[in-house]
């Protein structure tokens, strides 16, 4: 199983798609941080020394001084929040639970639909390699790339801003580094590969169930607008669709990103919608071994 793995990893490794999507993912995980501390930059230039007027009213007949903020420094501190740490790690998780869904439905697809494009599959089921093995270690592999392609968009995210906030002059300020913003880390990362690993487990199926990448890459983007477009429509509701709403990707996949805030003083509670999500991979999972035993790799 483990030289499989390897063998799987070699071959996403030569392929040039791997590098495209991960440029991708590097580009708009540093983007929203870089225009945030521009953006920040700008409204700290144009409200330096102008950030509030004093004016004279008459407040219970006397005249009393009031200062007016024209709000400059608060939308610049908005800005800030999201190149500094701990908001711009926030806003990683908040836009690759968006943005990598696309991505993994694109690497999933190509990954396994092209095995059956370039014969390459036949090959090595003819060789003696069991069909459950060799799905299995292909669905890992890519796996771990996927979990590797995170880590290192995670690492950018932390570097550009560390950068962005030297450059900025507000201070380093390392007290939100507790016990609690570690264990946040790792729950956020696992609430992601949670919401990507539908997508992921989907789009395996159909590049399997219909041995194309086109077909892949389609349906898995189409379940992907469908889901929400349901969603949206079922909420919309009344009756039994209403109740049907709460178990859409998209609904479980929004419950569990209220969660990469951070600062949240009453967190929704995670527990339902992540075994609801689970099972969605689960069945697609078990749907995906059972469709690749029974196929005529042969036809």
């Amino acid at each position: 199983m483990l030289k499989l793995i390897g063998v799987e990893l070699f071959r996403l490794k030569k392929r040039w798609l791997l590098y495209g999507l991960l440029i991708a993912l590097l580009i708009f995980t540093v983007i929203p941080i870089v225009t945030s501390y521009t953006s920040y930059q700008s409204a700290i230039s144009r409200g330096q020394e102008g950030t509030s007027i004093t004016v004279t009213q008459i407040i219970d007949g006397q005249e009393t001084e009031v200062v007016i903020s024209d709000g400059r420094m608060s939308i610049a501190n908005t800005y800030e929040e999201a190149f500094t740490m701990p908001g711009a790690i926030e806003g990683f998780f908040q836009g690759v639970s968006n943005l990598g869904s696309l991505l993994v439905i694109v690497l999933v697809a190509s990954a396994i639909g092209s095995e059956y494009r370039w014969g390459t599959l036949r090959q090595t089921l003819t060789k003696g390699t069991g069909r459950g093995r060799y799905l299995g270690s292909k669905l890992i592999g890519i796996a771990i790339v996927v979990l590797m392609g995170i880590l290192i968009a995670l690492l950018a995210a932390f570097i550009t801003s560390l950068i962005t906030t030297a450059m900025s002059e507000v201070g380093f300020d390392w007290e939100f580094l507790t016990a609690d913003y570690v264990g946040y880390l790792f729950a956020s990362l696992g609430r992601l590969l949670l919401t990507l690993g539908v997508y992921f487990a989907f789009t395996a199926l159909i590049a399997t169930w219909l041995r194309s990448v086109t077909a892949g890459m389609s349906l898995g983007i189409v379940f992907m607008f469908a889901d929400t477009i349901i969603f949206a429509l079922f909420s919309a509701s009344t009756g039994w669709l209403a109740e049907v709403a709460p178990y859409t990707v998209t609904y479980n996949t929004q419950q569990l990103g209220q969660l990469y805030d951070f600062g949240i003083v009453d967190p929704e509670p995670w527990l339902k919608p992540t075994f609801i999500l689970l099972g969605y991979c689960l069945v697609f999972i078990a749907a995906n071994f059972y469709a690749f035993r029974r196929q005529d790799i042969a036809a």
